[in-house]
């Protein structure tokens, strides 16, 4: 065994110190004292072994470790599941230190603290997974875990019916991944993640109907893990759970959706209708969450649609071939969220500034007036120097006219242009944070270079309905700021707040379904 072989069990010591965690026996002590030492101390080793997985990666990039005696079980390590897991391993201990003290003197905190940790130990062995066994089997068991913690006060009926919803979508999404999987094995010959990403690489198969087939299911299980409109309605539900679950399901594991995607880039470059169909719903899905979010009086449920819209984005990215750019969003959106979910006072404010003010009419026709120029200059430079630069594909140019518009929705939102500001200073702004988030993306494309595939051609249609469905949008939204909407956009506010009555219908199913099956109590 190498030196690089004992630095990967190492990092092995995560999950299982997470697993261990959760089969500890309740204790004596009301509070469940042994089940919060122990995550404590799980939480510990899962940060040291994602140290050891960044050192490992750097020293031998791509490594992969097949434990001999254990059946199946083959594990990845690359850029993409090093970044992904060192996530997870933050993400979760910090919400194992806010559990300690949200759950403090609730009799079922033990519960609540081992079903937290066999959530991560799942969630890190998806990551991990170099076979597509495991890499199902740990799909599976995140999302049957994750029930347990949904239905945590099973005396609330909503928190039920919103568990009970989450639970058909996700093995609907479970049976996709299971179908890819046997249509990947049949065309590929084998099951390691490693050679079919490599054979794909190469465009072994790449006209077979078994590939084609399993790029739509590939995309169709992550569409349905991470909301997509329409199944999207079980995420603003699900608030009746503990502030820990929502952080951790908002942060992490709503994301699983995205890694997916990541994981088999190379698979779904092969089928460019697949990747449309990716791009067009995460359109539809960002442009519904954004604008649902701002009608929303509850702050999580706004957040929920925040997620949404963001989840939605991140698979438009992917669907436009940016994957490297995907994986930058999953970790900014994660930390955001997290933050978010975990100081909702905060969140408060944050939202009463954003939607409950609203300047006055006269002054936002003049900014607006005087943004609209400013809004040219910037974006013809940007794009003028990304086309120098990316001449083979538009993706990069799509990025950065969505980027041009939300600095311009974030800075009219916290009123930089609507005091007066110089308009050198709002324009230094815009060109800052274009630099940092281009840097940041050059970089992350970059390190992530030899292990997903570079963005793909984007067809001219696919271009225009991305610009038109987003400026549509910022459109919306900038008339729903003014003092005078118009009459069409009042009628627009309930079915937004309802969001378009889709999760009513869903509803109706559900309970269809429900009155010819067990009670969800049981599910």
């Amino acid at each position: 065994m190498s030196f690089t072989d004992i630095l990967f069990i190492v990092t092995l010591a995560g999950p299982v110190g997470f697993l261990v965690a959760g089969i500890v026996p309740p204790g004596n002590g009301r509070n469940g004292t042994e089940a919060l030492l122990a995550s404590r101390v799980a939480s510990v080793i899962a940060l040291g072994g994602a140290l050891f997985a960044v050192v490992l990666c750097v020293l031998t990039p791509g490594h992969r470790l097949v434990l001999s005696g254990v059946a199946g079980v083959d594990l990845l390590l690359d850029p993409v599941s090093v970044t992904v897991f060192a996530l997870v391993s933050f993400i979760g201990a910090v919400v194992i230190q806010y559990s300690r003290n949200y759950l403090d003197g609730d009799p079922g905190q033990g519960a609540f603290m081992r079903r937290l940790c066999i959530v991560l130990a799942a969630v890190q062995l998806l990551i991990l997974s170099g076979n597509l066994v495991m890499l199902t089997l740990a799909w599976i068991a995140t999302s049957l875990v994750l029930h347990k913690l949904l239905v945590f006060y099973p005396e609330r009926p909503a928190a039920r019916l919103a568990a009970h919803k989450k639970f058909l979508i996700a093995r609907a999404s479970d049976a996709s991944l299971v179908a890819a999987s046997v249509l990947l094995y049949l065309q590929f010959g084998t099951l390691d993640l490693a050679r079919i990403i490599e054979a794909a690489g190469t465009e072994a198969g790449a006209t077979s109907g078994a590939t084609i087939a399993a790029t739509f299911l590939v995309a169709l299980a992550a569409l349905l893990k991470s909301a997509q409109f329409p199944f999207h309605g079980w995420l603003p539900e699900v608030m009746e759970t503990p502030t820990p679950v929502s952080a951790l399901l908002h942060a992490g594991i709503i994301n699983a959706g995205g890694f997916l995607l990541i994981r088999f880039a190379d698979v779904l470059v092969l089928n460019e209708t697949t990747m449309i169909a990716v791009a067009l719903i995460g359109l539809a899905t960002a442009l519904f969450g954004s604008l649902c979010m701002l009608v929303q009086s509850s702050v999580k449920v706004s957040l929920a649609y925040s997620t949404i819209a963001q989840m939605g984005f991140m698979l438009l990215q992917c669907g436009l071939g940016a994957f490297s750019a995907a994986l930058v969003h999953l970790v900014a959106h994660s930390l955001y969220k997290a933050h978010a979910f975990l100081s909702a006072g905060s969140a408060l404010d944050v939202a009463k500034l954003d939607v409950i003010a609203s300047p006055a009419a006269s002054v936002e026709r003049q900014a607006a007036l005087r943004v609209a120029p400013v809004m040219v200059l910037v974006s013809g430079a940007i794009f003028a120097g990304l086309a120098l630069a990316w001449e083979e594909t538009r993706t990069p140019i799509l990025l950065a006219f969505v980027l041009g518009g939300a600095l311009l929705q974030l800075l009219l939102s916290g009123g930089t242009m609507l005091r007066g500001g110089p308009l050198v200073g709002f324009m230094a702004q815009l060109a800052t944070v274009a630099l940092v988030y281009f840097a940041i993306q050059g970089a992350a494309a970059w390190l992530l270079s030899q292990t997903l595939p570079l963005s793909a051609p984007v067809s001219p249609v696919v271009a225009l309905i991305v610009i038109g469905g987003f400026c549509a949008t910022w459109w919306m939204q900038l008339s729903a700021r003014s003092g005078h909407p118009p009459a069409w956009l009042w009628h627009l506010y309930v079915p937004l707040r309802h969001g378009f009555y889709v999760n009513t219908a869903f509803d109706r199913l559900v309970g269809s379904l429900n009155n010819h099956s067990a009670p969800l109590k049981g599910n």
